[in-house]
């Protein structure tokens, strides 16, 4: 069985930020065309730092939170990379229009934390 793993790419100043959703992980590049690139990168130091270790690809991880999810489904979807790290995962990646809404800090008047 194949492993889905579902990320949403999107720009914050200068740097795309690459973030992972069913496994929380994040991983930054300058330009948008760099995104296949990093994210096969990513994933091949983690399987093979796995396979080093003797533990399964993503033990211990965590989804990432909500507000991430919620960009994620508002986005659009952007492409689909295959499986082409052997028996590796399918990545559905989305590239949203904007960053998720910073969290304000607590108690600054005026201003609403996101959730």
């Amino acid at each position: 069985m194949m492993t889905l793993i579902r990320v949403v790419v999107f720009k914050d100043v200068d740097w795309w930020i690459i973030y992972g959703l069913d496994y929380e992980f994040v991983t930054l590049v300058r330009s948008l065309e760099e995104v296949p690139g990093e994210i096969r990168r990513w994933l091949s130091v983690l399987f093979a730092a796995c396979q080093h270790l003797g533990v399964e690809p993503f033990h211990d991880y965590a989804p990432a939170p909500k507000k991430y999810w919620r960009l994620y489904e508002q986005a659009e979807p952007w492409m689909e990379l295959l499986g082409d790290l052997g028996s590796g995962p399918i990545v559905e990646t989305r590239l949203s229009a904007e960053p998720p809404r910073r969290l304000s800090p607590a108690g600054a008047s005026g201003i609403s934390p996101a959730a």
